[in-house]
């Protein structure tokens, strides 16, 4: 996975799993705790409802109303998947803006 941010404290990269969180980052040497903007949370909410809403359109418009269950499996699917692969891809190109963590607003780990 690309580094997503540099570390204020230590200059180190700090990169994001593929199957974990990207809205909590810590970086691995020194700890220092980074959190999404809240335009980053706006775009970072709004994205599975947006991929939702598309699949259902995508599902009604090409898809044989006598086959509701492969309408629910591609909603599904389309949505889950979509938002793993757009959510990699803001990482990537940065499109999600990470600021340094406040106090103790996250949990120990």
């Amino acid at each position: 996975m690309k580094k997503v941010i540099r570390c204020d404290l230590c200059d180190a990269w700090i990169d994001s799993r593929l199957f974990s969180g990207i809205t909590h980052l810590r970086c691995p040497k020194c700890g220092m705790r980074y959190q999404l903007e809240p335009a980053s949370i706006k775009r970072h909410s709004m994205l599975p409802i947006a991929l939702c809403l598309l699949a259902l359109f995508i599902s009604y418009r090409f898809i044989d109303s006598s086959q509701p269950m492969l309408k629910v499996i591609f909603v599904l699917c389309f949505s889950g998947g979509g938002t793993l692969i757009v959510n990699r891809l803001f990482l990537k190109y940065g499109y999600y803006q990470y600021e340094s963590g406040k106090g103790d607003s996250y949990h120990e780990k």
